[in-house]
């Protein structure tokens, strides 16, 4: 796990920003490299395209422009020779210039530099990627400081050698049923995941304790569906956490670092992950029919009096 520490890292930057930002996640990426681990992870910010950053940025800006600096970050950064390197899992935005659709996406980047697999979030943040009746309302969208992003349609899972692999991005793991059925779709589709995996910039909070929260939010989530948790995150706080909400080892806040985590597949279920929110819903309406018929019991004494 590759922790960055940058606050907010979508602001225009000069070439000479970009290239320091490129050298620093390069020198702890050759650090994790040289202990031979399965996967690199990198933060939701982690591959931003250098274009993208740029003042001058060209609306016109391909998805092949975006896989050519792909290929030239992986190469420099963990492929250990032409034939062979890392795999790694990152965020990226992809953009299809084409169908004008911008998602916020995680993709695994094989042992040969190749553009194996793409998760694209499905449950975007609420005005921070997307503005809400922003389609039928088109001058919502243009009030809006940024544009917003497309929703994804399914979850997926990547393979990296024996394990199986459930990214999500951000504060989807703020969501407990959107993990639960995360994790049960691609049980039903033969494609158990062996880990959990949340890429997040969480640089927006400048170190606040939405850092803490976020990240007591994925040891819930690690519990609730019995499967070791992997954070990468921008500005902390990055964690091994297994199964049982242990936290193994955690970044440091607002600061860069590598965590080299080492994973046990499980095989436990979760009372939380059969039944899902019917206990709490029950309980809920409980709640609500004990006061209904409280007030009308008052209604009825104040009748009879």
């Amino acid at each position: 796990l590759v922790q960055t520490s940058e606050d907010v890292v979508f602001a225009p930057m000069t070439q000479d920003q970009i290239e320091n930002r490129i050298q620093r996640v390069v020198a702890l990426t050759n650090e994790a490299a040289a202990q031979e681990p399965n996967l690199i992870c990198w933060p939701e910010s982690g591959l931003m395209p250098c274009q993208w950053l740029l003042s001058d940025a060209s609306a016109e800006y391909s998805a092949e422009d975006s896989e050519k600096e792909i290929r030239m970050f992986w190469s420099e950064a963990v492929g250990r020779n032409s034939l062979q390197g890392t795999p790694l899992l990152t965020g990226v935005l992809a953009n299809d210039v084409q169908q004008q659709e911008i998602f916020n996406a995680a993709v695994l980047i094989d042992r040969h530099g190749n553009l194996a697999e793409r998760y694209d979030k499905v449950h975007p943040v609420m005005f921070g990627e997307y503005i809400p009746f922003g389609k039928w309302f088109p001058v919502l969208e243009r009030l809006a400081p940024t544009r917003s992003i497309e929703f994804g349609q399914t979850f997926k899972a990547f393979t990296v050698d024996e394990f199986v692999v459930a990214p999500s991005i951000c504060f989807e793991t703020t969501i407990p049923h959107l993990i639960r059925r995360q994790v049960n779709t691609l049980a039903a589709a033969n494609l158990e995941p062996d880990v959990l995996i949340n890429l997040t910039n969480d640089g927006w909070f400048f170190g606040t304790s939405c850092l803490d929260l976020h990240l007591a939010c994925n040891v819930f989530r690690a519990v609730e569906m019995r499967k070791p948790h992997l954070v990468c995150a921008n500005t902390g706080f990055s964690a091994s956490i297994d199964s049982s909400g242990r936290i193994q080892q955690v970044g440091p806040r607002r600061s860069e670092a590598v965590i080299v985590a080492s994973i046990h597949t499980e095989s436990r279920a979760s009372l939380y992950r059969k039944i899902g929110d019917i206990l709490p819903g029950l309980c809920g309406g409980i709640v609500f029919f004990v006061a209904f018929a409280g007030w009308r019991q008052r209604k009825t004494n104040a009748a009879v009096r």
